[in-house]
């Protein structure tokens, strides 16, 4: 992962055929919350960690996606490509 920074995907929808890619596996990233109130999306985290929740200081934001899909683990992370 990067160490700053995010990006901002927006119309991310995957029934339409959007997917990620990312590396490694999809055990090591997760769907969350967003930090900032009032940012409309969901946020795609790095576990550094590997426990499965947001922990600040260890986990990375590294998108915002934005979607008229509703967002699942199964449809955004586990529907990747993994290089």
């Amino acid at each position: 992962p990067g160490t700053s920074g995010y990006a901002r995907i927006d119309d991310f929808t995957p029934s339409s055929g959007d997917r990620l890619v990312l590396k490694g596996s999809a055990a090591e990233y997760f769907l969350g919350a967003l930090p900032g109130a009032g940012v409309p999306g969901r946020g795609l985290f790095h576990d550094t960690d590997a426990d499965g929740v947001f922990d600040a200081g260890y986990d990375e934001l590294l998108a915002i996606l934005d979607s008229p899909d509703a967002l699942t683990s199964t449809n955004t992370i586990d529907a990747a490509i993994f290089v």
